[in-house]
């Protein structure tokens, strides 16, 4: 080969990479309260004066993706490091699917966006969602931390085609207000807490094209990051996350 054709095919080789880490740079997680992180209705921060039982509150995961889909995305699988202001992890807190944890139960999961439109709903009211996991103690083995693992998904005659510029909800966390005050209070609501979207794997058909899709770039202005009564005495920032290795990153690029 000559060397003006090798250099004119590293050029382009050099251009594909740009135009793919730019297409990949677009992508984004988004974490808040009330609505997905764009809306107008969304906040940070939730501040709860913790007087009632009654009620949930609901915490929005949504994303945008780095490339445009085929009808092949079947669903997401969604990772939240929670860290409180006190050690260690306060009852209210405790939110373990079952066992003796204080607030046992009283965490679940929702794919249904139907009365939410300030982004775009992959799902349409046709997935099933759950908690995963609630692990008290992970990722790094804080007393004062809880990694949450949570997923929604259509079945695979419903798989959805999704684009590269909307932001599209992928599955909220329902919070119970339940013991919150009373005589059989948890303590701990008052705490300040944060916790991080780490990272949403986004599960497809096999044999789509570059696979299941692994987002974990932060939105805008910490667009990844919620808090629960403005976070005092937590550094949002040394909240643990997710290591991405080499060979993660390399394969956004296949």
């Amino acid at each position: 080969m000559s060397l003006p054709r090798r250099a004119a095919l590293a050029a382009l080789a050099a251009f594909a990479l740009l135009v793919a880490v730019r297409a990949h740079a677009d992508s984004a997680l988004f974490l808040s309260w009330n609505n997905c992180g764009p809306s107008a209705v969304s906040s940070q921060d939730f501040a709860f004066d913790c007087g009632t039982e009654n009620g949930f509150e609901e915490l929005f995961c949504a994303m945008r993706l780095p490339f445009a889909t085929g009808p092949d995305v079947l669903g997401v699988v969604a990772v939240i490091d929670l860290q409180t202001q006190n050690t260690p992890l306060p009852d209210w807190w405790r939110l373990a699917k079952g066992g003796s944890d204080c607030r046992a139960g009283y965490l679940s999961a929702s794919a249904d966006f139907t009365l939410n439109a300030d982004c775009a709903d992959p799902w349409q009211g046709q997935a099933v969602a759950e908690v995963q996991a609630y692990n008290a103690g992970e990722p790094r083995g804080g007393a004062n931390q809880a990694r949450i693992k949570v997923a929604a998904g259509v079945v695979p005659e419903l798989a959805r085609t999704l684009d590269a510029t909307s932001v599209y909800y992928g599955v909220k966390l329902v919070i119970q207000n339940a013991r919150s005050t009373g005589a059989a209070v948890c303590p701990g609501c008052l705490e300040g807490a944060c916790l991080v979207l780490n990272s949403i794997e986004v599960k497809r058909l096999t044999g789509a094209p570059g696979g299941d899709l692994f987002i974990a770039l932060p939105g805008p202005l910490n667009g990844n990051w919620a808090t629960w009564q403005g976070a005092t005495g937590v550094n949002c920032a040394l909240v643990p996350t997710r290591n991405t290795t080499w060979g993660r990153v390399k394969s956004l690029y296949r």
